[in-house]
Parts: C-alpha cells; structure tokens; sequence
C-alpha cells in the first residue's frame, strides 16, 4: 500500500463529519484499530478496504493512493465522461471570465 493511504483515510473521515469511533463502530472494527490505519502503524486488509470505499463512497484506488484525483473520478462515474467534459469547459469558461 501506498504512503498516502492513511492520509486518503483521514482527510475522507473528515469530509464525511465523522469521528474516529463512528468510522469504526460502521465497520466493525475496535477504535483502535482504525487509529492505527490512519496512523499508518497497521494495514487494514481487503475486506476493511472495501468496507471503508463504500462508507466514504470513494474508490479503493483512491484510498490506496493509486488514484491522484478522487473528484474527477467520482465526477466521470457519476456524470460520465460527457458529463465530466461539459463540466471542465464550464470551469474553463469561468476562469477566463475572471481574467
């Protein structure tokens, strides 16, 4: 797993208001355990993995670190990749507005 994995974990927690110990009793793990994932001392396994994407509603790639961008992920599987496009050149139009 990669480095980012733990702060993936913790940043996701905090965009969804939620506490340590409601992340953990959701998925049926001690408080502890989870401590120790978004400390990086310990690993969760497969099943955790998978059980926190779907709490967070974010990838497992993402969370693992193998995905850079979670917005534009989500954005494509929730838009798709018309949707994602038409979106981009709105913010394109935008910003040159601004200019």
């Amino acid at each position: 797993m990669t480095d980012k994995f733990n702060e993936n974990l913790k940043q996701v927690r905090q965009d969804a208001n939620m506490t340590q110990a409601e992340v953990a009793e959701r998925i049926g793990v001690a408080k502890n355990t989870y401590c120790n994932w978004e400390l990086g001392t310990r690993e969760p396994n497969i099943i955790n993995i998978k059980a926190l994407a779907r709490l967070f509603g974010v990838s497992v790639d993402y969370l693992v670190g193998t995905e850079e961008n979670a917005v534009i992920f989500d954005m494509k599987n929730r838009y798709g990749a018309e949707g994602l496009t038409a979106y981009i050149e709105a913010l394109k139009k935008l910003t040159e507005q601004k200019k």
